[in-house]
């Protein structure tokens, strides 16, 4: 039985989280080695990069301004920034939530959002002391991944949908 890439990623990662850098690695967590992975997209295969030096690192985000990756860990509650070559973690601070599962980075507004498990709530985090701060709840929980399209994947949706509005009006007109 062949697997996708998908679920072999998924099945290394052990529940941990994923981020692409700006070169187009992709990293994940491996929650039960306290490990930082890069995955090869083409087979799915993780290989470590090293000890991450904190548990259950749960949301990965990479900042691609600042070549920066950020990890947080449902352990301790903290926000960490994460070295790529090494795998080696550092607190950033506290997030002031207990269940932070899934982190992502808005490069066009330099944002870092998370989710809260345990309130069921976006969040926007400070990169400079880890603090988070409440947007509002999602109205669901076990949200464990977070994405900010890119701006072309938005522009073509939007234009999609004037496409689609103007050749419904086209054939209403008719």
């Amino acid at each position: 039985m062949k697997l996708s890439r998908s679920v072999v990623a998924v099945l290394i990662l052990l529940a941990g989280g994923v981020a692409q850098s700006k070169a187009g690695i992709l990293h994940g967590s491996d929650v039960i080695a306290a490990d930082l992975l890069t995955i090869n997209t083409s087979t799915g295969a993780g290989t470590s990069v090293g000890a991450l030096g904190f548990v259950d690192v749960q949301g990965l985000a990479f900042d691609r301004n600042t070549n920066t990756l950020y990890g947080s860990t449902i352990q301790t509650d903290e926000l960490l920034t994460i070295n790529t070559s090494t795998g080696a973690a550092t607190s950033v601070g506290l997030l002031g939530f207990g269940l932070v599962t899934a982190l992502a980075f808005d490069p066009n507004t330099n944002t870092l959002y998370g989710f809260d498990n345990n309130t069921d709530t976006l969040l926007t985090i400070n990169t400079s002391t880890g603090a988070g701060t409440s947007v509002g709840a999602l109205g669901f929980g076990n949200v464990h991944g977070l994405t900010i399209p890119e701006p072309s994947t938005v522009m073509l949706a939007a234009m999609g949908l004037v496409g689609l509005a103007a050749f419904g009006w086209r054939r209403r007109k008719r």
